[in-house]
Formats: C-alpha cells, sequence, structure tokens
C-alpha cells in the first residue's frame, strides 16, 4: 500500500488553487486537503483546496490570449476539468509572458505532475525556488518531484528545509511522511502523521496514511479501526476503500475484502491495481467464477503498466502463482528489480557485489531469507518433490491439488524426490536459509531444514534487521 501525497501551493487572486498528488501504484486520487497560503497581492489570508468541476470548463485553450490574467485563468479551469496538457501549456504561456512570477511555475511543476513527468514538475520548481529561494510552496514542489523520481535523500533534505521555514506545513509533513513509508522505515512514518494530527485532526490524508503505516507495521487491528473510520467518513474515496481492502485481506477477512475491492473496482472501473488485488483475493478465496476473464484482465492490465512505465502491481512472487508465462514473469521481475535498484542509488548506498567462488573447487554461497518457513503456499511449493510424474500430472491439471497431495503420491517413488533446493548442483552451490519467523514445529519446516542440511538453515527469529545482516554476512561473505 502506498500513502497519499498531498501538495500546496500559493493562490493566484481570486482563483482556487490546484493540489498535486504524487502518484503510486495505489495513490490514484487527487488529494482534496486544505492549505493556508498567503495571497501575495491582498496579503490576506486564504483557503482553498481542489474541487474538480463536474463537468470540463468551456472555452478551452490558450491560443490567441494575450491577458496573463485570463490565460491563468483559463488553464485553472482546464486543470480543474482534467486536461493537464492543455493546462501545462496554458501556464507555460503565462510563465512567458510574465517570467518573474514564481507561482506560475508552481502552478506548472502542479501540472507536469499530476501527468507524472516529473522531470519536467522538478524543472518547473527549480525555476520557482530560483525567483523565491524561501518560499515554502515552491521548495516542497522540488521535493515532491525529487521524492516522485525516487530521490529521496535529497528530497527529505528539502522537506526539512520547508519545516525549518514553516515548521506547520503540514502537506511537508505527509509527504515526508509518505518518503519515509517508502524507505520502509514506517514507525518514523507513524510518528510524522500523529504530529500533523496535532495540527489538523480532519486532515483525511494523514489519517489515511497513518492507518497504511500502521499496517506495514503489522498493526492490522489499529490500522482497520482507522482505516474504516477515514472510509465511513469520505465513502465515495476510492484510495481509502483499496487500503480498508488491503488490511481487510491482512486481518484475514477474505469475504470483506473481496467485497471492498468489488467496490473500489466499481468506483474507478480502469484502475489496474483494483482488478489485480480483486483477482489476488479471488484466488485466496478459492473464488473461481469467472477466474479466467479475470485473468485475461490481469494479463492486460500487468502489461499496460510495464509498457507505460509504471511497477506493476503484481510482483515477482505473486507472478509465480499464476500463468503468466515466462517473458512476462521476467518483466516483473526486471521491473522490480530495478526500482529497487533506484531507491538504493537515490540513498548513494553501494550495493555490494555477490561473493564469486575463489580457486578450483570452490562454491557460489546462495541464501535464502523469508518469513514463511511455515505451512504456507510457499513452503508447500519449496518442499513438493520435484519430478515426481504424478506431481508433474497434478501441477498441470489440477495446480491446487496439488499443494495438498504432494507427501502423498511421491511416497514410492523417493529416488525421484527432491525439493527445490535439493536440486542445487552440490559441487558448485551451497545454499543456506534464513527464517525471519518463529519455528512452528510443523511438518513443512522440518522438511525443507533437513533439505538444506546439517548448519545450513540458520534461526533468526527476533533479531534486529542489523543483526540479521551480520548474520548473512558472516554465512555468506566470510
Amino acid at each position: 500500500m502506498s500513502p497519499s501525497f498531498v501538495c500546496s501551493l500559493p493562490k493566484r487572486p481570486g482563483w482556487a488553487l490546484f493540489w498535486v498528488v504524487v502518484l503510486s501504484a495505489t495513490c490514484l486520487v487527487p488529494a482534496e486537503t486544505e492549505a493556508k497560503s498567503r495571497d501575495k497581492d491582498t496579503g490576506r489570508a486564504k483557503r482553498g483546496g481542489l474541487r474538480r468541476l463536474e463537468q470540463a470548463a468551456p472555452g478551452y485553450g490558450c491560443a490567441g490570449l494575450d491577458d496573463p490574467d485570463e490565460i491563468w485563468r483559463v488553464g485553472m479551469e482546464i486543470g480543474k476539468g482534467g486536461e493537464y496538457k492543455e493546462s501545462a501549456v496554458c501556464f507555460e504561456l503565462y510563465c512567458q509572458m510574465v517570467p518573474d512570477d514564481e507561482r506560475g511555475f508552481n502552478i506548472l511543476a502542479e501540472v507536469h505532475a499530476r501527468m507524472s513527468d516529473y522531470p519536467a514538475s522538478l524543472d518547473a520548481a527549480e525555476k520557482a525556488v530560483q525567483r523565491a529561494p524561501d518560499a515554502p510552496e515552491s521548495l516542497f514542489l522540488k521535493a515532491s518531484a525529487l521524492m516522485g523520481m525516487h530521490e529521496y535523500r535529497e528530497a527529505r533534505e528539502i522537506f526539512a528545509q520547508v519545516l525549518v521555514i514553516d515548521p506547520f506545513h503540514v502537506n511537508s509533513m505527509v509527504n515526508l511522511g509518505s518518503l519515509f513509508g517508502n524507505l520502509n522505515d514506517h514507525a518514523a512514518a507513524v510518528d510524522i502523521y500523529r504530529r500533523v494530527l496535532e495540527i489538523q485532526p480532519a486532515l483525511w490524508q494523514a489519517r489515511h496514511n497513518l492507518g497504511t503505516s500502521l499496517h506495514s507495521l503489522k498493526r492490522f487491528g489499529e490500522a482497520r479501526k482507522l482505516l474504516e473510520e477515514v472510509y465511513r467518513d469520505i465513502p465515495g474515496c476510492f484510495e481509502c476503500a483499496m487500503s480498508l481492502a488491503n488490511t481487510l485481506r491482512e486481518s484475514k477477512d477474505l469475504s470483506s475484502s473481496k467485497a471492498m475491492y468489488e467496490d473500489a473496482l466499481a468506483m474507478n472501473s480502469g484502475s489496474k491495481e483494483a482488478v489485480l488485488h480483486l483477482y489476488t483475493a479471488m484466488q485466496e478465496l478459492v473464488d473461481w467464477d469467472d477466474l479466467d476473464i479475470m485473468f485475461e484482465r490481469v494479463v492486460n492490465a500487468t502489461r499496460d503498466q510495464l509498457a507505460e512505465g509504471v511497477l506493476s502491481t503484481v510482483n515477482p512472487y505473486h507472478s509465480l502463482l499464476s500463468q503468466f508465462g515466462a517473458p512476462l514473469t521476467l518483466q516483473i521481475a526486471i521491473a522490480h528489480a530495478e526500482h529497487a535498484t533506484a531507491k538504493i542509488q537515490s540513498l548513494q548506498l553501494e550495493l555490494m557485489p555477490p561473493p564469486l567462488p575463489q580457486g578450483g573447487g570452490a562454491r557460489l554461497r546462495v541464501g535464502y531469507i523469508m518469513a514463511d518457513w511455515r505451512q504456507h503456499v510457499t513452503a508447500h511449493l519449496l518442499q513438493v518433490c520435484v519430478g515426481c510424474p504424478k506431481v508433474i500430472r497434478i501441477l498441470r491439471y489440477h495446480t491446487v491439488k496439488c499443494i495438498v497431495y504432494s507427501h502423498a503420491v511421491c511416497s514410492h517413488t523417493a529416488r525421484l524426490c527432491q525439493t527445490v533446493f535439493q536440486r542445487h548442483d552440490a559441487t558448485r552451490v551451497e545454499a543456506y536459509a534464513f527464517a525471519l519467523n518463529q519455528d512452528d514445529g510443523g511438518a513443512f519446516r522440518r522438511d525443507i531444514r533437513k533439505s538444506f542440511g546439517s548448519g545450513r538453515f540458520v534461526e533468526v527469529f527476533g533479531t534486529s534487521d542489523e543483526e540479521v545482516q551480520i548474520c548473512m554476512c558472516i554465512y555468506i561473505c566470510i
């Protein structure tokens, strides 16, 4: 689940401002927050928020206009109608005519961010900052554009700069919390969102993001209560419905989760994310009604996301649980690997190369780290006896049943019965397992532990991330 992102801008006299949303896999709707801004011409404090028009405003297009105020008005109307490309043309023209007004560049940066063109948004925001170096809104837009480009370190520094200038700039706090969430520091995100809610208790974006952060910390009860309250207050909020559905799913309330995904899809029938999550919920409920039709939609949605350069909602793990085919599965894996690499590069961290074998007879050390060494679908698949003819038949015709019957059908073909890990070439590979979850004493964990061999199944439950890293390095790197 990705948090919602919000953005504030200074207003031109007499016109409502837009709000920018830094888009992500599940953040699909404009933020409708409120934030104070200072009108530069009148000095009056005003409040405003994005209010999409019920229908597009008439008189589109700025061609032929030569009055900057009229260009501004038309650009705003077009933008509120959702025609961001046309709106961008208007504000580019406005900036050419009034090059010293940073507010025009602010709006232009916002419009480009709406279209997920973060480099163009950054360019406009930097021009605004050149004209008003200490303007919180311009700095905020620059940080938000950098965040959209996964430049988290620099974005974090600029958000901090905004909060020095304006300690109550709640939108910077919300985006900073989202940034921490992207870096998996959900505890820090929770602290920031709670601070925001002390300032603006009704700000739904902060309430929503607090719920998603609690979800990421596996505090599902707290997350569910909060997200249910948000959805009750804003029943038409697509993003709220998706986040609540995700939390219901993790809370094992699968029927309610599926119903909520269906509600979300009804709100936004073109949402690829809703289609993909609904399909997964149907799988978990073993609900095969129209599953073939749903899977075709899932494949098409995934291909569209990859073609658009958007990180696919289907991750490499889930791609292995459905018949996507090798080419598409590989594309999904590459996209997620590139995304993870971009995160690491943005933090200026150095990726250690894998320790390659040295000398004759040396073996490559491989470590598998997981929290599902238990009675779980992954564990079932990992301990299935690869090569058993009956398993192959069941896999081919009854994929779900192979999980249930794998032990029974393989009992008479022990010579062919090797688990995934036993299929490693022992002369070339030395495999280790690192178990993040507590030993449940079950048969699947025992079988997997046995398949690795003595001393190669390492229990790391209850240790910190840093301790796990050290442990893995001792086994794999030294």
